[in-house]
């Protein structure tokens, strides 16, 4: 159940209680009382005093002058309900990334009769779209690295989805190849994006088994679409 967690202010210091061992990095003397629940880590932002009572504590301290990276603390904490979760919010960009490339030989015969489009500049459509998914991951990568991948990861899913509903209301074939180019540029920016920021957040350990996990959604992209 709950797991102990103290981490002192100012410092390095990171105190943890798992399966009835306390790990103490011990560099300072003030912390903040927290919790670790199934994966989750809350602070309760309140600076005390250094004393270590029987009712925080209840087993024998073990101390560890050497700080512990945060990979090591993730390892410790394990896998719990906000992997999960951030699994099926990643896992459902992802779907919607692969549904997109699906559309493209879907709707060509209705494009090339709508639009009189000749078999040899039918392949024009798709090729925007890949291209388009090219310079969009160079620019969200790269931006998601300097500032952050919350807004990176919003923005892109909300430019496929703004730029797909508006190709389907294309009155000629340029302005649907613009459209699906700029749709590209969400689908291959939320693509790296979308796998860095669930990656940062796994223990070390589970990270290549919850990766494969998630690469199922990109499967059902396809299969739903």
């Amino acid at each position: 159940s709950g797991r102990r967690c103290k981490r002192l202010l100012a410092t390095d210091t990171f105190v943890m209680e798992n399966d009835g061992q306390t790990i103490i990095n011990e560099t300072d003397t003030q912390r903040s009382i927290g919790k670790i629940d199934h994966g989750s880590l809350y602070f309760s932002g309140e600076d005390q005093k250094a004393e270590t009572t029987s009712e925080e504590v209840s087993e024998p301290l073990m101390v560890n002058k050497t700080p512990q990276s945060l990979d090591k603390i993730m390892t410790k904490i394990g896998v719990g309900n906000f992997h999960w979760k951030l699994m099926a919010i990643c896992g459902a960009g992802w779907t919607a990334d692969n549904g997109w490339t699906q559309t493209i030989p879907l709707i060509i015969p209705s494009v090339q009769r709508e639009f009189g489009v000749k078999d040899w500049q039918a392949g024009f459509l798709a090729s925007s779209l890949f291209i388009g998914m090219a310079v969009g991951s160079h620019f969200w990568g790269r931006w998601a690295d300097a500032t952050g991948r919350k807004f990176a990861f919003n923005t892109t899913l909300l430019i496929a989805g703004v730029f797909g509903l508006a190709a389907s209301m294309s009155v000629n074939f340029p302005m649907l190849i613009a459209l699906y180019f700029t749709l590209g540029t969400g689908v291959g920016g939320n693509l790296p994006v979308d796998g860095a920021m669930f990656a940062e957040f796994t223990p070390r350990l589970a990270r290549g088994r919850l990766l494969v996990a998630l690469s199922v959604f990109w499967s059902l992209g396809g299969f739903l679409v």
